[in-house]
């Protein structure tokens, strides 16, 4: 474990597989030929490997449909609700895909993005709150599009920005997950001091405190911010005379304790 500076780049190559977003379509059955449309519209972006996209007519003989729906919807980084008087009615879309996806996307662990198919009222459904499209939320099927193929170009469209903002951020949590060693940067909450630190991957929070205290890096007069370097997670670093603790908030991620 050494502390420097370095303006390196470590160019490994990352699977395609593991950058693309995964795109959960939910929907009811009657209008499945409307989704099917929208994904030739997604086609451009399929074949650029940008997305994966899945529903349950992916489903395959013999597998568990509700396991594989689960299995799915958890893994998704986007989820598609495609709104009609039909999916809000559907009992299934409600209790296992809408209450828990919305719980994820209020959690920051996926988007949802509600499609408005065709008009119906969705007053008090657990995503009214969330911004939906086409445009102002104008019905696929209405009079507000020539015809379903524009409004499916505008969703398009607006999918692309939160689609590649997410193949962006997996691209950079890949390329965390698959370095040799990752940087740190330890600041001074009071003198405002910056130090780099390099570990190897491997390496936990506490083993980092340990290495700190042993060198005298630390001063254990003052506080310090403790900021992993490459996806921005903040833990506020409370140091005593003798006791050094890291925090996500009330929850002590780590802990060390060194005398003199």
């Amino acid at each position: 474990m050494k502390t420097q500076s370095t303006n390196s780049t470590d160019k490994r190559e990352i699977k395609l597989e593991e950058r693309k977003v995964n795109i959960f379509y939910s929907y009811s059955h009657r209008d499945e030929e409307l989704r099917e449309r929208f994904e030739v519209h997604m086609a451009g972006l399929k074949r650029k490997g940008l997305i994966e996209e899945w529903h349950d007519r992916k489903i395959l003989s013999g597998q568990n449909f509700e396991n594989a729906i689960d299995k799915n919807l958890t893994n998704a980084d986007i989820v598609i609700f495609f709104v009609s008087a039909d999916f809000i009615a559907s009992d299934y879309c409600y209790k296992n895909e809408v209450i828990k996806s919305v719980e994820r996307h209020n959690q920051g662990h996926c988007t949802v993005v509600p499609v408005i198919l065709r008009e119906c009222d969705w007053e008090g459904a657990p995503f009214e709150s969330i911004h939906g499209l086409p445009t102002d939320m104008k019905p696929v099927v209405s009079k507000h599009w020539n015809d379903t193929d524009e409004a499916f170009t505008n969703i398009v469209r607006e999918l692309k920005k939160i689609i590649k903002k997410k193949f962006s951020d997996k691209e950079k949590l890949n390329f965390v997950n698959n370095k040799k060693s990752i940087k740190f940067i330890l600041r001074s909450g009071v003198s405002g001091q910056e130090f780099d630190i390099e570990a190897p991957s491997s390496s936990t929070v506490k083993e980092l405190l340990d290495e700190l205290i042993k060198n005298e890096t630390l001063d254990r007069d003052y506080e310090y911010i403790f900021i992993l370097k490459y996806n921005s997670q903040q833990l506020e670093l409370n140091q005593t005379l003798f006791d050094c603790q890291v925090r996500d908030g009330d929850t002590i991620l780590a802990s060390t304790t060194s005398r003199k």
